[in-house]
């Protein structure tokens, strides 16, 4: 599986009409309606702005008042084909005066997107264990070093009156898991996601 490193962005024009693609990484849906709203600020005389997603939330298609499955299905293609996981690819179109036809017009979206795609940094998911670590203040600074020379990934650290980390474990290994054992702590498992190592 793969997700989007960096953004991507797409231009295809077909019969005047032209479509403009964006491709970003997306872990909720709460996370694509913001971008949504934010391109729909930024292209206000678009004529449609139609896109597709694959979160942990969920799937979803928006054709945005074109005909039925000639947008938003055709861009969840694209997400398919390049097995894309939280990703969120919206297509912005300029009616251009001439009618395209369904099968041209779903083209033209699937094109597009697809140009964003290749425009995008991919970089590869791994399932991996999500732990939830707290330490003592003295032991956080050798735990945070022993993660980064490791096989871990620290994904949020908080410090107060204790060190608080939280951190990735691919699955199958138990090289944090291990290390555990050498220092004092309290350990929550927040359960399995997919993160880019």
């Amino acid at each position: 599986m793969k997700t989007v490193l960096k953004e991507g962005k797409g231009i295809y024009t077909e019969k005047k009409s032209e479509f403009i693609a964006f491709v970003k990484r997306a872990d909720s849906f709460e996370e694509i309606k913001t971008f949504i709203e934010k391109l729909k600020k930024e292209y206000k005389d678009a004529r449609h702005i139609c896109y597709a997603c694959k979160t942990p939330d969920g799937i979803r298609q928006y054709d945005d008042k074109e005909p039925q499955k000639t947008a938003g299905a055709p861009i969840m293609k694209i997400i398919e084909t390049k097995e894309l996981e939280n990703v969120v690819i919206a297509v912005v179109r300029y009616f251009g005066g001439i009618k395209l036809g369904a099968a041209n017009l779903s083209a033209a979206y699937a094109k597009a997107a697809a140009i964003a795609v290749e425009n995008a940094e991919l970089c590869n998911l791994t399932l991996c264990k999500v732990l939830e670590i707290v330490l003592s203040l003295k032991d956080g600074a050798a735990f945070k070093k022993a993660v980064l020379k490791g096989n871990g990934k620290i994904l949020k650290e908080v410090y107060n009156s204790s060190a608080i980390f939280t951190v990735a474990e691919k699955d199958g290994d138990s090289t944090i898991s291990d290390m555990l054992k050498n220092f004092n702590v309290a350990v929550t498992d927040c359960g399995r996601e997919w993160i880019n190592f």
